[in-house]
């Protein structure tokens, strides 16, 4: 109260602490001041809206958290395995880490995703 003037408690729909690092996740706006509370507590402020698709929302967080990805078509051969031939591919977001994890908006078939583990060493996770 002394510091700011008013003592409010605020919901976040996320908080996420990468070491020293916190970002606050929030679906709706906050009053300017709100943010600059925040801000200057040393946390980093990421909104996101239900007037933009998941996708979009997605990669608004990772951008913000700095995660390294990629969103597009990812299409996978076993033929580059020295597998039988076949081709199989699906749009989403690949976030590169220690190994591939890929994004989805949709139901991954198990089977595929199975595959994914063993062949490619990448994991399939549906948001």
């Amino acid at each position: 109260i002394a510091r700011d003037g008013f003592n409010l408690s605020i919901k976040a729909d996320m908080k996420v602490t990468q070491g020293e690092r916190k970002t606050i996740i929030f679906s709706r706006n906050l009053p300017p001041q709100f943010v600059t509370i925040l801000q200057k507590a040393g946390n980093e402020i990421i909104f996101i809206s239900d007037q933009n698709g998941p996708a979009q929302n997605m990669e608004k967080i990772l951008r913000g958290l700095n995660f390294a990805f990629a969103s597009g078509y990812f299409t996978f051969s076993g033929l580059d395995k020295n597998q039988p031939p076949y081709t199989f591919g699906f749009s989403g977001t690949k976030i590169k880490t220690d190994k591939d994890i890929y994004i989805v908006n949709f139901d991954f078939n198990q089977e595929l995703r199975g595959l994914m583990q063993e062949t490619w060493s990448a994991d399939v996770i549906r948001y």
